[in-house]
């Protein structure tokens, strides 16, 4: 199993962004055992597909979504051929308005019991959603950047509006937060030490 790192696809934006423009010539394995620290969205845009963490397996289909959090090991299969699918990866707590940088620490705390995968099943805001990313990423355009990155904050919504994020701001009283911060900063600072 491997720590995968995400690298930026977007100008300014803290995401990764795959169009899914190829299809797959026969079934099998799309990627293998990995984890990321940024939650995965995967939309199918032909056939169906499978992934698996460790206590679950899920396949889905054409127009579905798979919401995957973050932190949990998963690998994924092309089940028909001729499959395509689109990917996005990014750090909702990058994203989150309400939040402050330190609330990084606390966003991942608290969404670390969320479901390991959602599949939303041909959902319509999702998959318009999706789809504008894909436009924006696919042609380009000047300040394509800026529309993905408030369809990323409509993502955001959308996750924390059907309760498989948690907002930490929700559950936390900010003065005790404050006093547990330097504690966090320095362990961030000095972990590899």
């Amino acid at each position: 199993m491997r720590n995968e790192t995400i690298f930026s696809t977007v100008p300014n934006t803290q995401a990764f962004v795959s169009p899914g423009l190829g299809r797959c010539k026969a079934p099998g394995r799309a990627s293998s055992v990995h984890y990321h620290t940024e939650i995965e969205m995967l939309m199918v845009l032909e056939g169906r597909m499978r992934c698996v963490t460790a206590g679950e397996t899920v396949d889905f289909g054409k127009s579905d979504v798979l919401f995957i959090a973050s932190n949990v090991p998963h690998e994924t299969f092309m089940l028909e051929a001729g499959t395509g699918s689109m990917l996005i990866q990014f750090d909702p707590g990058i994203l989150n308005p309400n939040a402050n940088q330190d609330c990084r620490y606390l966003f991942r705390l608290v969404n670390s019991s969320c479901d390991n995968m959602v599949v939303f099943h041909e959902d319509p805001e999702l998959i318009q959603c999706m789809e504008n990313i894909q436009n924006e990423y696919i042609q380009k355009h000047t300040g394509y950047d800026l529309y993905i990155r408030s369809e990323l904050y409509h993502l955001l919504g959308f996750l924390y509006r059907h309760e498989i994020l948690v907002d930490p701001e929700r559950f936390f009283d900010r003065s005790l937060i404050e006093r547990v911060l330097p504690t966090l900063h320095y362990i961030d600072e000095h972990y590899d030490e």
